[in-house]
């Protein structure tokens, strides 16, 4: 009997016994406060396009037409940006560290591409230096163009048109067809090829 007596002062005494901890507010740094970073420099947005639709029959019911409106279509979903944009720097030893700067970097470039890029720098050099020597001599060309007279070629006298050739005395010939003489009339001609000989007789 004398158990149940102390168990209740067991648990009096264990509970008065347990303190609660002391939180000090004041003496623990406070939290830093942080930038906040662009959104799209951590997620990229997602891209909407907005395509018009004029007016069109339903494929599933021939008797329905649909007016036209705008149809918007997501082009890329959003997206974690897992591009580096700031330099990370890393320790190489004791003392030494490395800065990337994703900025900064560029790609190697092959040696086949630096000597063709070697080339055309060297043709461009050569280019220009021509160039210049080449102005130079115009420059000098038009102040001894101002000095020189060219001598003036003399003038040609003017071809004279070609003559026709002299006629030879030809006979002319008498053409075939004998016309009657403008002063006859029609009767007279008619009388005299009627009676020839009265005209040979009249002369």
């Amino acid at each position: 009997m004398k158990i149940h007596y102390l168990f209740p002062a067991l648990l009096l005494i264990g509970c008065a016994s347990s303190n609660p901890p002391k939180v000090d507010v004041g003496t623990g740094p406070l939290p830093q406060k942080h930038d906040v970073p662009d959104p799209a420099s951590v997620r990229t947005p997602e891209q909407l396009k907005a395509y018009p639709v004029g007016r069109y029959e339903d494929p599933d019911d021939p008797d329905v037409m649909h007016e036209g409106h705008t149809v918007y279509r997501s082009e890329t979903s959003p997206d974690w940006n897992s591009d580096p944009n700031a330099p990370t720097s890393l320790p190489l030893g004791p003392g030494e560290m490395a800065t990337a700067d994703p900025a900064q970097q560029h790609t190697a470039l092959t040696a086949e591409l630096e000597q063709r890029l070697k080339q055309e720098n060297q043709l461009l050099q050569t280019t220009y230096e021509q160039n210049e020597r080449l102005a130079q001599e115009i420059k000098t060309l038009q102040a001894d163009q101002q000095h020189v007279l060219l001598p003036v070629p003399p003038a040609e006298p003017p071809v004279a048109a070609p003559q026709p050739k002299p006629q030879t005395d030809i006979p002319p010939q008498p053409s075939p067809v004998t016309t009657a003489p403008s002063t006859q009339t029609w009767g007279q001609w008619f009388w005299s090829k009627l009676h020839p000989t009265t005209n040979q007789k009249d002369k």
